[in-house]
């Protein structure tokens, strides 16, 4: 859906890829771009790290910590109209943890997490709601300001 929300093509071209080392996906099938090809788009342009370096789970389900860590590197890597700011030591509702705590400090400080119920566990699965909200959230700061 982050691919679909950024708007980056995706052909089946994107995969096979040698920077795709990932072994779970797995039989790719030529009539569907799911999930080989939008896997490969979004790792190679940095906003998914997968499982581990050659797991990616695409069936799995994924915890709001693993959404947001997601969300936070495209709004980082691509242009966002939003005044970025850098959380400092101990911001956020949902900072506790040393892989995703930073990502979703900076998510809220700089109003990725807007709508979101902070007091729910970011370790929980994220429901498919608040994915839409965040990935909302994200194309209306993706969108060209209009003065």
């Amino acid at each position: 859906m982050i691919v679909g929300v950024l708007g980056l093509p995706v052909t089946e071209n994107d995969f096979p890829h040698p920077d795709v080392t990932f072994i779970d996906l797995g039989t790719d099938n030529p009539n569907d771009l799911y999930p080989h090809e939008y896997v490969s788009v979004c790792f190679r342009n940095g906003i998914t790290r997968g499982k581990d370096a050659t797991h990616f789970a695409p069936y799995d389900f994924i915890t709001r910590y693993q959404v947001i860590s997601m969300v936070v590197r495209a709004a980082k890597r691509f242009p966002m109209n939003m005044v970025v700011g850098e959380p400092q030591a101990g911001y956020g509702a949902w900072r506790g943890d040393a892989t995703h705590g930073y990502n979703a400090a900076w998510a809220e400080l700089n109003g990725l997490l807007t709508g979101l119920d902070l007091t729910l566990d970011p370790y929980d699965d994220m429901t498919r709601g608040e994915v839409a909200q965040v990935l909302y959230t994200l194309l209306l700061l993706k969108a060209p300001v209009v003065t």
